[in-house]
């Protein structure tokens, strides 16, 4: 009885090969890309200093919390949400 070796089969090898190649060349880098909108463009181009804007009020605001004396009248709040409906219900 004879036993024949194995042989060594260099087409598998090449096919592994062939396949790797092929998987490296399929896979390029993307890029980001970032696209702004109209809206943040214009955003982007507001003037936040402008008139309608009290500077002071926002730094005296910010001081209070910052010191912690800060306080919210909840009731006030309440009463300009209830305002701001204008008689309109859910």
């Amino acid at each position: 009885m004879s036993i024949n070796p194995i042989r060594y089969n260099s087409n598998i090898e090449n096919v592994y090969k062939s396949s790797a190649s092929k998987k490296e060349e399929a896979i390029s880098p993307k890029k980001d890309v970032l696209e702004i909108s109209s809206l943040g463009r214009s955003l982007s181009n507001m003037n936040l200093y402008n008139e309608n804007i009290d500077v002071d009020r926002i730094k005296n605001i910010k001081q209070k919390i910052e010191n912690g004396t800060y306080s919210i009248d909840s009731n006030k709040i309440a009463n300009k949400i209830m305002n701001s409906f204008d008689g309109k219900i859910f």
